[in-house]
């Protein structure tokens, strides 16, 4: 008996939705056929057909309360009037209790009664027992209940705007059909400002909502008959319906999340690669949300390219990949409107995946005279002893350590190389271990101090100039003489002159200095960097001895013949041949230390996962790697999936 007193109520809602929502219909025969008129409801009724005297009708705090008519045999009604200063017409609601799992199926006939007149509907929740105005906007749902229109037994999609249109008459009826599925849950949110099928208000934490359905457009003139409600739905293939609206706020943030059906990392090249996407929620990861459509398009290393895009009804995209060659894919799917344009507020999904991780190398071969080249540089620095310039105590923000700022003498008497030092207090003799750490790719600020426990540590300027000064001065050299530093392809006309080359000989230098340092307990030396620094920290494992361990991650430079052989294209220096004597994966081969590379993005195209990869088959030492799915250069995935590679 409870459930039919909710059922009841529910029904009521139809009634203020008449002159609105009119989507596929139910008969008895499910055939959409009209089976009477306001006049005669009762003639072909429905069996199950519910009795309308018995609801409760309530204006729910509006200007004024329309008037509502039923039959004398209770199947048929007619809302006329009433009025809300927010534009709504005969709106009325009633109490119904709305639970997880809670399926069913509601049907009813209606007609506009209005000649000429087009209606629009509203449909939203308020909480249980109250007057209070339910918080509907536009034309939205609820969060807490899922739910599919269909009008003349045709299912409508997530951008139906005008759910009843009069056919200029007003006599004819149209059967409506509503599938339910209740989802308790505490939210609130109000839509965008545009007419959408489902939103968010909110709901008791006890599940208890008013159901409402108003109308928009002009007054309430219209009559609804033959009212059902079934238990169950005949959702397809048994799924329930995806909520449409998602311009909503929901309990964390709507993203598109994406999974491969197996290790990003390991299939064969020719393997299918399969993707599954849904749009979900992080504060709710186990929904699903439906769309209007998904939108995607994929490019791969082997030079294919896709791209398309399909329903989101159910809120779920499934792409397939093959690969020609050893390499990776780059897939992007967004959440979009029915016009294709992206859905505001809604995180797409960018990541990939591997085939033939183990064959994947460089595009071109190193230069013959690769390591020739190198120990030419190195000559440089012969009988340059890496002495300080000077060292000047600064205040520590860490007080178990001192921290002096520095500057190296290096192979060129006007370009010292700078950077902070940090000395624990209690550091002996032979005791310490030290740290070498390297910036990325900017011009704009000075480095600041490292402190590590048990460490000396040096961070180094990748640039010669000095640490400490005030920001106009960083900034002039960045909009000046720094600008887009290393990316001209005329700076490696003669690559003994390019930029890189003298930021490399001074990182040599700096861990030169190190390893003078009395305290050091000459074994423990550790090399680290990201993107940039994750290049000069190589460079300086491959070209200078006494290393202990490298650790790296989004390592930059790595490929950068990759594209001329048509691969995916990084952030990176202008191509030419002799950009590659500055290729990362040509200075790995040569480490012999324990390499980590703690940290790569199967999104990042600034260091790309193909050049990473490159890298990490380069090394021959023991090694490990993690990618993260959808981690691009600067930014982490809003959930981190990771994989991983070992080796010797």
């Amino acid at each position: 008996m409870k459930k039919l007193k909710n059922v009841i109520l529910i029904v009521l809602l139809l009634l203020l939705c008449v002159g609105v929502l009119p989507m596929t219909g139910c008969g008895e025969d499910g055939t959409g056929e009209d089976s009477g008129t306001a006049a005669d409801s009762g003639m072909g009724a429905p069996s199950d057909a519910i009795d309308l005297r018995e609801l409760d009708l309530r204006q729910y705090g509006g200007v004024s309360t329309p008037e509502v008519t039923v039959s004398e045999d209770g199947y048929s009604a007619t809302v006329k009037g009433g009025g809300k200063e927010d534009g709504y017409y005969g709106a009325v609601f009633a109490d119904t209790e709305i639970s997880d799992g809670n399926e069913y199926t509601l049907c009813f006939d209606i007609k506009n009664n209005t000649a000429g007149g087009q209606n629009k509907m509203a449909v939203g929740f308020a909480q249980a027992g109250t007057d209070s105005t339910p918080l509907f906007y536009q034309l939205y749902g609820n969060y807490n209940v899922q739910t599919v229109f269909y009008r003349q037994n045709e299912r409508l999609g997530a951008d139906s705007t005008v759910i009843y249109q009069a056919d200029g008459d007003g006599d004819g009826f149209v059967s409506v059909r509503i599938e339910i599925k209740g989802r308790v849950a505490e939210a609130f949110c109000k839509v965008e400002e545009e007419w959408k099928t489902m939103g968010i208000i909110e709901m008791a934490s006890d599940g208890k909502a008013a159901l409402v359905f108003g109308q928009k457009g002009n007054p309430a003139d219209f009559t609804v008959r033959n009212v059902t409600l079934a238990e169950g739905t005949e959702l397809t293939d048994g799924v329930a319906p995806k909520q449409t609206c998602v311009g909503v706020l929901a309990k964390g943030k709507f993203y598109v999340y994406g999974e491969t059906d197996k290790d990003a990392l390991s299939y064969k090249v020719g393997e299918s690669m399969i993707f599954n996407f849904r749009l979900t929620d992080s504060g709710d990861e186990d929904a699903e949300y439906g769309c209007p459509k998904f939108v995607w398009k994929a490019s791969a290393d082997d030079g294919q390219t896709w791209s398309g895009e399909a329903s989101g009804e159910m809120g779920t995209l499934t792409l397939s990949f093959e690969m020609r060659s050893a390499g990776y894919i780059k897939v992007e799917v967004d959440a979009c409107k029915a016009d294709g344009s992206v859905i505001s507020g809604v995180t797409g999904f960018v990541g990939g995946a591997c085939s033939g991780f183990e064959d994947v190398t460089t595009g071109k071969e190193e230069p013959a005279d690769f390591w020739q080249f190198w120990q030419e540089q190195l000559k440089a620095l012969d009988g340059v002893a890496p002495e300080l310039i000077y060292k000047k105590e600064v205040e520590s923000t860490n007080s178990s350590f001192y921290t002096y700022n520095i500057a190296i003498r290096t192979h060129d008497p006007d370009a010292p190389a700078y950077g902070y030092l940090t000395v624990p207090k209690n550091a002996e003799k032979g005791k310490c271990k030290i740290r070498l750490s390297f910036y990325g790719y900017n011009a704009s600020f000075s480095p600041s101090p490292e402190y590590n426990s048990g460490y000396i540590t040096l961070r180094i300027n990748a640039h010669s100039f000095e640490n400490g000064q005030p920001s106009s001065y960083y900034q002039n050299l960045k909009n000046g003489e720094l600008r887009n530093y290393g990316f001209s392809a005329s700076d490696y006309a003669d690559p003994s002159e390019a930029y890189f080359r003298d930021m490399i000989l001074r990182n040599v230098q700096a861990f030169r200095y190190l390893k003078t340092l009395e305290e050091w307990n000459g074994k423990d030396a550790v090399l680290r960097g990201g993107s940039m620094g994750g290049f000069q920290a190589t460079a300086v494992a491959a070209l200078e001895g006494g290393a202990s361990e490298l650790s790296v991650h989004i390592v930059w430079m790595c490929d950068v013949s990759g594209r001329s052989v048509g691969k995916l294209e990084g952030w990176l220096p202008q191509y030419t041949d002799n950009l590659r004597y500055f290729d990362t994966v040509y200075f790995a081969a040569r480490v012999t230390c324990p390499t980590n590379i703690t940290n790569a993005g199967l999104a990042d195209y600034t260091a790309t996962p193909c050049g990473v990869t490159a890298y990490y088959n380069a090394l021959n030492c023991r090694k490990t790697l993690v990618f993260v799915q959808s981690a691009d250069h600067s930014t982490a995935p809003i959930k981190k999936v990771t994989y991983s590679k070992s080796g010797n």
